[in-house]
């Protein structure tokens, strides 16, 4: 164990002399709010350079990647979409279903693309008045029931973005006297690919060493992310549920590899070539993404706050969430009430670059927010940075699992964010239920590189997954 007063002074670096791949590899989910954020704001509407993009996203800086969220999968014990409780779960297609009378919107046809958000809306607790008002605006309405989160969300589509953007502001006017809430369908991406020949390679830049935690009883991980491939060698001896949660039924599901590097980086066998930080624990895996127009790798945020009902339900004890996109409403909601169940979320502080604005839902109070670092303890070049970063692990030329039972480097705070979940869930005291807690006992467990104290770089310092268990 390193304990916080060994300092050392933080390195340069030099962005000279390093060559980075195009495309960024972690990811962030966003939400805005009211108390329970920290840290700024950033823009409203779509995902990095998607639809309805407001003010400053968690876009990446001049000629540098750009910041968008990921992942997904998953399926609750005894219910609908479950997987089995052994080593080779099966794969559930949806954990809820729309309430009897509901509206169900139609899937997009044409090679399982999903809908284009742009002409999407959602809401928070809309009276059967709205629901019919927005019916007769032509609108087509679903509605789900989030039973472990307290929340009833909607999603209104329109033909068209204009008739979207109209009726929401009708729709706001009509609640004006309510509770209900209405924002985007916000975009979210993942922001990892294969390096593939040192393509992502900084120059002196070399592959990080995971470190197993010491701890015999892990608590249950859950995560959103792409595609969990169970059949790979470093998951197959792994419980792990599974569950969709797309925007229709025809909807082709995102199956990038990074749901399952995200997976064997946490539970991965340790007899295999990609040892996991807890390969103990159970995984429940939600997927929320699909691939949109153009092939595009995407969820949205009612999807996702599905997809975190499914997780809570499930009971784990940290929720990794290794994706981005913007600040959302519906999302935020969900977050909190996350939080507020005693299950400690962990995010990755996105891709951006030094300059840009805070990722989400890394930004927000309840959430750990955790940077990426390379072996030799230098910051990644293309990761976020901000007094809402919390803690950084090995995110730099990561040896993982990669598609079809294939290895391969992987970089980003995607990656330093779920070692950091492993390490929770293996290590971290039972008595630790909230982020706060937990990011105290994991102040005992980091080197600080930076000025004294936290800073926007390393933010309480580099954890040492080493470390034993605190009991």
């Amino acid at each position: 164990m390193a304990p916080n007063h060994n300092r050392r002074n933080k390195p340069r670096l030099s962005l000279a002399i390093l060559t980075i791949c195009a495309a960024v590899l972690t990811a962030v989910v966003v939400a805005d709010g009211p108390a329970f954020a920290r840290g700024g704001g950033g823009g409203g509407g779509g995902g990095a350079g998607g639809p309805g993009a407001g003010g400053p996203g968690a876009g990446g800086p001049a000629g540098g990647p750009d910041a968008g969220p990921g992942p997904g999968g998953g399926g609750a014990p005894g219910g609908p979409g479950a997987g089995t409780a052994g080593g080779r779960p099966g794969v559930g297609q949806r954990g809820q279903t729309a309430p009897a009378g509901a509206r169900a919107a139609r899937g997009v046809r044409g090679g399982g693309r999903g809908p284009d958000v742009s002409s999407e809306f959602v809401g928070l607790f809309a009276s059967p008045d709205t629901v019919e008002l927005a019916q007769q605006l032509g609108l087509e309405v679903e509605e789900r029931s989030l039973s472990s989160l307290g929340l009833v969300i909607s999603r209104f589509r329109a033909a068209t973005p204009d008739q979207a953007t109209a009726a929401q502001a009708r729709l706001q006017q009509a609640e004006r006297s309510r509770n209900a809430l209405f924002a985007p369908n916000s975009v979210y991406r993942p922001m990892s690919r294969t390096c593939g020949d040192g393509g992502c390679t900084a120059a002196g830049l070399r592959h990080a060493t995971r470190l197993s935690s010491a701890c015999r009883q892990p608590s249950p991980i859950g995560i959103i992310d792409t595609e969990v491939e169970r059949s790979h060698p470093a998951l197959r001896s792994s419980a792990i549920s599974v569950a969709r949660f797309l925007p229709s039924t025809d909807a082709t599901p995102a199956a990038d590899g990074h749901g399952t590097a995200i997976a064997a980086l946490l539970v991965g066998d340790p007899a295999s070539r990609f040892p996991g930080m807890a390969p103990a624990s159970r995984l429940f895996a939600a997927n929320a993404f699909s691939l949109g127009p153009e092939d595009d790798v995407r969820a949205n945020a009612f999807n996702l706050a599905e997809a975190l009902d499914w997780l809570v339900k499930s009971r784990p004890g940290v929720i990794n969430l290794s994706l981005a996109g913007p600040p959302n409403l519906l999302l935020q909601t969900a977050l909190a009430r996350t939080a507020d169940r005693g299950i400690v979320v962990v995010a990755a502080a996105g891709n951006g670059g030094p300059v840009a604005p805070p990722a989400y839902p890394a930004a927000y109070d309840r959430v750990i927010a955790v940077t990426a670092v390379d072996d030799q303890q230098r910051p990644y070049v293309w990761a976020n940075q901000g007094d809402y970063v919390q803690f950084a692990a090995p995110g730099v030329e990561l040896w993982t699992a990669g598609a079809g039972g294939a290895g391969e480097r992987r970089t980003g705070t995607s990656f330093a964010a779920a070692l950091f979940a492993g390490f929770v869930a293996g290590a971290a005291p039972p008595r630790a239920r909230r982020a706060e807690e937990v990011a105290a006992w994991a102040r005992g467990h980091a080197v600080d590189l930076g000025p004294q104290g936290r800073d926007p770089v390393y933010g309480w310092g580099v954890i040492h997954m080493d470390a034993p268990c605190l009991q």
